[in-house]
């Protein structure tokens, strides 16, 4: 998939603080009096209903699931006013927490100007949950992670895609606004899909999550789990969107590096990269006929396709996968693609070391059988026939009715005038049966390093599952 984000921006409420006698931060708030100011929603100053429907349903809501607190979520927080609820909360703790360390009473003269109302901030505390002085912080970050699960869980299980018009010109996309993703079928484009907003929502409160996200494990967590359970479906754009803001936020995880260079190296293939050559030359001529029947171009607002030349993606993946390497060196995956892309960008010589380490590493037949077929490639690439002939053969051991090693033997016969030897690999693979005797592990390479994508979402999980919310035990 090719994935295209219209940019568009938010409004956001803004938040003050004053202390009786004392000034405001942010803008001007007018001072506690001695008694708190009556509840907003209470007197119909301000309406704060959709905050406590949001913390409600962030309570009663199982993770992992499709249940009722997510539907009735995901009715009525699917759009701007959604995005305006966790815009809400976040600016609200970030409130709470100018005061975390202040004793009960100078909370209790403290008000937050919240859309030019007054709020006490032990209004804000019990708004949002966080009555417990003792574990208020511990609570603000627990409401943080498990909203994020809710809309985790509403974007996977419950938002619906839908089929949107796309058009491209140059590497320019025109799209309604929000994010959407290609799908891309047999090479071709087959229509577009919209991105869930929920996944925005929840990086936005996992971002609030403190001291920093990068300190918590949960974020982690949550960007390796979702990117490999985006990727382990070919979703490539989705998985983007995700990744993008997991580089920034988790510049230290081995995981979120290695998944980058897996979606540049998944870029650089034919299947996304001719698809995308497809769908410009269809556009340009799609854009001809309109322009010969009078009618107006359709302009194109901001918006960029984030694939590029095969080969500006092939050295992308080898940037992350040296940056994966470099922070976990016992990575053996890394260092198998590593030797892939380095034999795709013409470094054979190079590609060989690496691959002699990802094979000491693992000894899963599928993963052996990649570094017996990328060792083929690169001994060919240095003239070496017979170093490469046997990788061929250990891959073909591994797995007797998969195509790519027979075919690539029979290639590199032709190469060096074996005629004998290249027609019996084609002889060999017409004879090949139907049925699973026939499955070749090349066809999943692009996502086997995913292939633990429903583990980690259960590790995910499975600490918000043991405990109850706000009880001293959930994820600090």
């Amino acid at each position: 998939m090719i994935r295209a984000r219209v940019l568009s921006a938010g409004a956001h409420g803004l938040v003050a603080l004053a202390l009786a006698g004392g000034p405001s931060v942010g803008h001007a708030a007018p001072a506690a009096p001695a008694n708190p100011p009556q509840d907003a929603a209470a007197n119909g100053r301000l309406d704060t209903s959709a905050i406590t429907a949001w913390v409600e349903a962030v309570h009663a809501h199982r993770p992992g699931t499709a249940d009722e607190a997510a539907q009735h979520a995901a009715a009525g927080a699917g759009g701007g006013n959604g995005a305006q609820v966790i815009a809400d909360v976040v600016m609200l703790i970030g409130a709470e927490r100018q005061y975390a360390g202040s004793d009960e009473a100078t909370r209790a003269r403290v008000s937050v100007t919240y859309r030019h109302r007054a709020l006490a901030l032990p209004q804000v505390d019990g708004l949002l949950g966080l009555t417990d002085a003792r574990s208020r912080e511990t609570d603000a970050n627990d409401l943080l992670k498990r909203g994020a699960l809710l809309h985790t869980d509403i974007a996977r299980l419950i938002a619906s895609r839908i089929n949107l018009p796309i058009l491209i010109v140059g590497n320019r996309v025109v799209a309604p606004s929000g994010s959407m993703t290609t799908v891309v079928r047999d090479g071709s484009a087959a229509g577009a899909q919209a991105v869930s907003p929920h996944w925005a929502l929840a990086r936005q409160l996992l971002d609030a999550v403190a001291p920093s996200p990068a300190a918590d494990p949960t974020v982690g967590a949550w960007y390796d789990a979702i990117v490999a359970a985006e990727f382990a479906q070919r979703r490539w754009g989705p998985g983007e969107a995700d990744l993008t803001p997991g580089l920034k936020a988790l510049p230290g995880d081995a995981r979120v590096q290695f998944a980058a260079g897996v979606m540049h190296e998944a870029f650089a293939a034919p299947a996304v990269q001719n698809t995308l050559e497809a769908m410009r030359d269809q556009s340009a001529a799609d854009r001809t006929r309109q322009a010969l029947s009078g009618r107006p171009l359709t302009p194109a607002p901001a918006g960029t396709i984030p694939v590029r030349a095969r080969r500006e993606e092939l050295l992308d993946a080898e940037w992350y996968f040296r940056q994966a390497i470099a922070l976990d060196p016992s990575m053996v995956e890394a260092h198998l693609r590593l030797g892939h892309v380095l034999e795709d960008v013409g470094h054979p010589d190079q590609a060989l070391p690496e691959l002699a380490l990802a094979a000491a590493g693992s000894p899963e037949a599928p993963f052996q059988y990649y570094v017996a077929l990328f060792e083929g490639r690169a001994d060919a690439a240095l003239g070496r026939a017979d170093a490469a002939h046997a990788a061929y053969a250990r891959a073909s051991g591994l797995f007797p009715g998969a195509q790519a090693p027979i075919l690539a033997d029979a290639q590199l016969a032709r190469r060096f005038d074996d005629p004998a030897r290249a027609l019996a690999g084609l002889a060999r693979l017409r004879g090949l049966p139907d049925g699973p005797a026939r499955d070749d592990p090349w066809w999943s390479y692009d996502v086997y390093a995913f292939r633990d994508a429903g583990a980690l979402m259960d590790e995910l999980y499975r600490p918000f599952l043991d405990a109850a919310p706000h009880d001293g035990r959930a994820p600090k």
